[in-house]
């Protein structure tokens, strides 16, 4: 009998520490890397437990004005993040003193803390109960592109004619350029020698400890920085553009830099593009998580964040992060060629344009694409991939801010009542209403190509008065033509 009872109790035993390791906060990846490093620093991201409470939050502010709203809402967010990490951060700060722990970083759009540290603390911080996961840090490669030094075939048409971005920026036209529109660019820089075709926002900033500068040393930043807002080739060129740069002269980066750009775009523009994806595999799902979060909370907030859906078509499930993250814009790539029999869906989808299952969102050109090169004698330089769809979307999502901006001051100058609702800044939305579908499946182009034009004109038609805008003798219409006129004013004094 007693017998018995010990072998229960050693195998109960036996369970509990079972149970214990399966239950362990630290990923798999990292603990076969505790093994071969104990002695070594190894870079971690600890997620905390405990909500932000971020849509509460954002939402108690959303009856201000979307600059004030957004300062406020930010500040009461970062006060929350400091309470929730108030007590492990007097460790790690006592860890930092001892040189036990370096480089430890805060963070606010999600509660976590990245931080280079030895295997002992590691464990140590493993048992805390405020502790929900430790996870590695890891450098990804993030934008497999193809690049041609010629184009495949004479190109037939300006991307920004296929999107009719063209329409929508002429000055006789809508005159939406995405004046006073700031688009942050999470990428590998900025050329300096093409600096000359953009207007700039002074908080530019590299999170790449080896390159601490924004110059851009690979070209993949610069050529889509142009297609979204350079004078030659931007969709909106009169937008602002924020480089951030997080991938470094290779085109990789970490996931704690790349979570850091997002933080740092989020308080300061008002769409995100990322050209860059990290491979959605089961294995690097805690890893994701912590881009994949703060872009779910930069939403939150009211940002628009574009991302390219990834190059590894034709096969199904393989969009990349951050695309695959709800209402991130995640963009598919176009063929240049000429419309379809049915003169619906201009172009055809890219091969190695990345598919759901249910879609990238939208559909953009991807393919011989124009753009910046690193030396302006080089102009242009001609890549094909998702990471030049992305970038035109974001232009059109500049575009069409700044006319949401156009007809809130003939809102406010009283010419015409406009439905408040209406005038919302949710553009995937809005754009997801006017994107055009044609013949192909929709785990290949989801919602369909994105159309400026359209969204514009559908925009006015649910504020019932596109017949303003079209008799030119109605107040709207003169109230618009002397906006025009001082926005001309203002974009000849800024260039």
């Amino acid at each position: 009998m007693l017998k018995a009872i010990l072998r229960l109790f050693l195998l109960t035993c036996f369970l509990g520490a079972v149970s214990l390791s399966s239950e362990s906060p630290i990923s798999p990846k990292l603990q076969q890397v505790l093994k071969n490093e104990r002695n070594q620093k190894i870079s971690v991201v600890v997620y905390l437990k405990g909500s932000l409470r971020i849509s509460e939050i954002a939402n108690r502010f959303s009856s201000l004005n979307h600059r004030q709203s957004k300062n406020q809402a930010i500040t009461l967010i970062k006060k929350n993040a400091d309470y929730h990490q108030a007590s492990i951060r007097k460790v790690i700060d006592q860890m930092q003193v001892q040189n036990r722990a370096q480089n430890a970083r805060y963070f606010w759009l999600v509660n976590a803390i990245a931080l280079n540290t030895d295997a002992k603390f590691i464990q140590q911080l493993s048992r805390r109960k405020d502790v929900a996961a430790i996870v590695l840090n890891e450098k990804i490669k993030c934008i497999p592109k193809q690049k041609l030094s010629k184009p495949s075939r004479e190109l037939k048409k300006d991307p920004r004619s296929f999107v009719n971005s063209d329409l929508v920026a002429d000055e006789d036209g809508f005159f939406a350029t995405g004046f006073e529109i700031t688009v942050a660019v999470l990428d590998t820089g900025l050329a300096d020698a093409q600096r000359a075709e953009f207007f700039i926002h002074p908080d530019e900033t590299s999170f790449v400890i080896e390159e601490p500068f924004i110059n851009d040393l690979e070209g993949h930043g610069t050529h889509v920085a142009g297609l979204i807002a350079s004078e030659t080739f931007g969709v909106a060129k009169d937008a602002t553009i924020l480089p951030i740069k997080v991938l470094d002269q290779f085109g990789d980066g970490f996931i704690v830099d790349i979570t850091l750009g997002v933080e740092f775009a989020a308080e300061r523009a008002d769409i995100l593009n990322m050209s860059l994806g990290i491979p959605a595999l089961s294995e690097n799902r805690k890893e994701r998580l912590l881009v994949e979060k703060a872009c779910k909370n930069a939403i939150k907030l009211g940002r628009t964040l574009v991302a390219a859906a990834g190059n590894s078509g034709p096969d199904k499930k393989t969009i990349d992060s951050p695309a695959l993250v709800s209402k991130v814009f995640a963009v598919g790539a176009l063929t240049l060629d000429v419309p379809n029999t049915e003169g619906q869906f201009p172009g055809l989808p890219a091969i190695f344009s990345s598919r759901g299952p249910k879609g990238p969102d939208f559909m953009a050109p991807g393919v011989d694409i124009s753009s910046l090169a690193l030396d302006p004698t080089n102009n242009p330089t001609i890549f094909s991939g998702t990471s030049q769809s992305a970038p035109i979307v974001a232009g059109i999502c500049a575009q069409y801010l700044e006319f949401i901006n156009i007809l809130n001051d003939i809102a406010a100058a009283d010419v015409k009542k406009l439905e408040r609702e209406a005038l919302g800044k949710n553009v995937f939305k809005i754009l997801t209403k006017s994107a055009s579908h044609g013949f192909a499946k929709r785990n290949i182009t989801g919602k369909g190509y994105i159309d400026s034009l359209s969204a514009i004109t559908g925009l006015l038609n649910r504020l019932k008065i596109i017949e303003d805008f079209i008799q030119l003798d109605s107040p709207v219409r003169s109230a618009y033509r002397s906006i025009k006129e001082n926005k001309r004013l203002k974009v000849q004094q800024k260039r």
